[in-house]
């Protein structure tokens, strides 16, 4: 893989049992890039996460992340990669400081404590808080904690602002604004909201029927037709009397 490539995938395809999820995908996401991948529900954005982790398995073609094949490397991969899932995976009956203490210990070779210090307090996260009693918001500050003391090289975020208060929403994006504007890291987001697109992202990529139908510069894109709304609605428009699901 190119060094200049953070994520490049060629042909990719992987899924559930017999249900096929991404079929023939390729996507290059260049290094110190911030791209956004927009797409319905159901359109395959969460699986390719999971198959970017090493979680899932692909049927065929070829991953490459920071130069490593999750499928082969997959704690490589993980131990340089910070996560961010829609839904924070975390233990309820830890309180706030028990679950940093976790991914310290895990992630002590990469921990910055001094990060870890600066985000506890723009969050204001009590440390002393069940994570069981903490509201939406919270529980997002604190994946999002867990995700950057580790200094990642590549970012993945998975709807990190999904439901959230519009006040909780802002300090989450302003905390991801300035930690790509200091860090110039590299982020791969998916988002249903436009606006933080064109606040976040330099790169847009289009996924819809587990393949990438359009990719490019947000300036270029947006360019088509006026704003991205109007590019996704022409592209990714639902068909009629179809339910869709998430994937």
């Amino acid at each position: 893989m190119p060094a200049a490539d953070a994520i490049m995938i060629r042909e990719a395809a992987a899924g559930y049992g017999r249900r096929a999820i991404l079929d023939g995908l390729s996507l290059v996401v260049p290094e110190g890039s911030v791209t956004a991948l927009l797409g319905r529900n159901g359109a395959g954005k969460s699986t390719l996460f999971r198959l970017l982790l090493g979680l899932l398995p692909r049927r065929r073609g070829e991953v490459f992340v920071l130069g490593l094949d999750p499928a082969r490397a997959a704690l490589a991969v993980k131990e340089r990669t910070g996560f961010v899932p829609e839904t924070p995976d975390l233990n309820p009956r830890f309180r706030v400081r028990d679950a940093i203490a976790l991914v310290r210990g895990l992630r002590r070779r990469r921990w910055d404590d001094a990060e870890e210090r600066r985000l506890a307090a723009v969050f204001d996260l009590p440390p002393r808080a069940r994570i069981g009693a903490l509201s939406k918001g919270m529980k997002a500050k604190l994946s999002l904690l867990l995700a950057l003391a580790p200094r990642p090289d590549l970012l993945l975020l998975d709807e990190p602002a999904s439901g959230l208060d519009p006040v909780v929403r802002r300090e989450v994006l302003s905390a991801l604004v300035d930690e790509i504007a200091r860090e110039g890291r590299t982020v791969l987001m998916a988002s249903h909201r436009m606006d933080d697109v064109e606040r976040l992202a330099d790169r847009v990529v289009f996924l819809d029927g587990g393949r990438i139908v359009r990719e490019g510069p947000v300036e270029d894109v947006r360019a088509e037709a006026g704003n991205l709304e109007g590019v996704f609605v022409s592209l990714l428009a639902p068909p009629k009397e179809t339910v869709s699901c998430e994937a």
